[in-house]
């Protein structure tokens, strides 16, 4: 009665392996450099002085350091050209290990097929991961891995719980009318594969519709509500409903509609005072109206 879900399954044991199996070499590789940069900036942390206390004064205490420190030394002839103080610096390799650390930690994202872009870290990605499509088509194939492990999951998990659920039925569940043949049919992967195809299906068809000849030919509003059902975003209401469309489209036309006579009263206008217009009314108000048309002589 027990069900197993494997990251890598392993044909020679019962129990499969997990990430942190897969990429043990990397993180000892990768803890290894880690340790050696702490040592080294341990001790290349400040200069190494030795002192000759044969040459300094019996009174100067060579441990005793601060800026602008003057030593009291002896020494004559050779020695005096000795160095009672020394001061000798250890090399810091930070920036090497670095490079190693960083290293192993693409092999790592390598060996386990999890690249760190998926969980939000995208400061070392270059070339493609520099622009949106780019990175989307990085992230898409890296999905790759994560329907491998739906599908692991399906046929580990889903499936044989299912499938045992229907054998209990069938044996000891009281309803007759339930009985039957079934198959257990896990689609969590497929249905994940089935939606990407779907959507750059979606989006070759938009792309080679996308003219004044075929696009008479197409229903776009369909398309665009298939691809926001494909994204998950259905539930966003992001399309605009066929009334709120006509009613758009309603006022629209009778937008142009009222500029069209605008513009061809006066055309008329113009034409009666050949071409002079002292009063012409402000574009979208009818010529005649408005709070400044004067009556004409000889009207009331």
């Amino acid at each position: 009665p027990y069900h197993f879900y494997y990251y890598d399954k392993d044909d020679t044991s019962l129990w499969g392996e997990g990430i942190p199996t897969i990429m043990r070499d990397a993180q000892k590789l990768f803890n290894a450099s880690v340790r050696a940069m702490l040592d080294n900036a341990a001790i290349s942390a400040g200069p190494i002085i030795e002192a000759n206390t044969d040459l300094l004064d019996p009174s100067e205490d060579p441990r005793d350091i601060y800026p602008f420190r003057v030593y009291l030394r002896d020494g004559m002839g050779m020695e005096a050209s000795a160095a009672a103080i020394r001061v000798t610096t250890l090399p810091s390799y930070t920036n090497e290990f670095m490079a190693m650390i960083n290293f192993f930690m693409t092999a790592a994202d390598e060996v386990t097929a999890i690249p760190r872009y998926m969980y939000g870290e995208t400061s070392n990605i270059g070339g493609a991961g520099k622009t949106a499509s780019g990175l989307s088509m990085l992230m898409g194939a890296a999905n790759v891995t994560l329907k491998d492990q739906v599908k692991n999951f399906d046929d580990g998990i889903t499936k044989p719980f299912i499938k045992a659920l229907y054998f209990w039925n069938m044996e000891f569940n009281t309803k007759e009318y339930i009985k039957g043949d079934f198959s257990v049919q896990s689609r969590g992967s497929t249905s994940l594969i089935a939606r990407e195809v779907r959507q750059e299906s979606l989006n070759q068809f938009l792309a080679i519709t996308n003219n004044d000849t075929d696009l008479r030919y197409t229903k776009r509003p369909n398309v665009l509500r298939e691809m926001v059902k494909i994204l998950d975003l259905d539930d966003l209401d992001l399309l605009k409903d066929e009334n709120t469309i006509a009613i758009e489209d309603a006022d629209f036309a009778k937008q142009q509609a009222a500029d069209k006579k605008f513009e061809q009263d006066l055309a008329m206008m113009k034409a009666k005072s050949g071409g002079h217009m002292s009063n012409m009314p402000p574009a979208g108000q009818t010529p005649g109206m408005g709070a400044e048309a004067q009556p004409a002589e000889g009207e009331v």
